[in-house]
């Protein structure tokens, strides 16, 4: 924008009708870092569920999912309101008895019983809580 309008000038075109935008204001503002989680969380203290969440702002529910988890593992969120007893139980009891504490080894091991940030959200709460497996 800065060279048109220098060379509008130069060649004495600057007396156009047509108003230019300025750089800085074309650019779209960088949201602030957690701001979308932030988000997620207001829409779920709402009432809203992780499908309504993520249906309004065009996300997956895995995205919605995960942005919840954080605020498990922050104690914003009681964990019982976005995981049913029985996957609570199955995760726990996975990361309880296994070597390991890969996401990519239980997603493989426990199927399409559960997902992704359901796993990450229990690691990260038994994490948080103290109560891990020792990893």
């Amino acid at each position: 924008v800065g060279i048109i309008r220098e060379y509008l000038q130069i060649n004495h075109l600057d007396k156009l009708d047509v108003e230019f935008a300025d750089e800085e204001s074309v650019r779209k503002p960088k949201k602030e870092k957690g701001q979308t989680q932030r988000l997620s969380l207001e829409m779920f203290k709402q009432g809203k569920s992780i499908e309504e969440i993520a249906a309004e702002r065009s996300l997956t529910t895995s995205t919605i999912g995960g942005h919840l988890a954080r605020f498990v593992v922050s104690g914003e969120i009681e964990i019982m309101k976005l995981i049913t007893d029985e996957k609570l139980e199955l995760i726990t009891s996975y990361f309880r008895t296994t070597e390991t504490a890969s996401l990519s080894e239980a997603l493989a091991t426990l199927g399409n019983k559960v997902a992704y940030w359901e796993m990450r959200m229990v690691q990260g709460y038994l994490f948080s809580t103290g109560n891990n497996s020792g990893e």
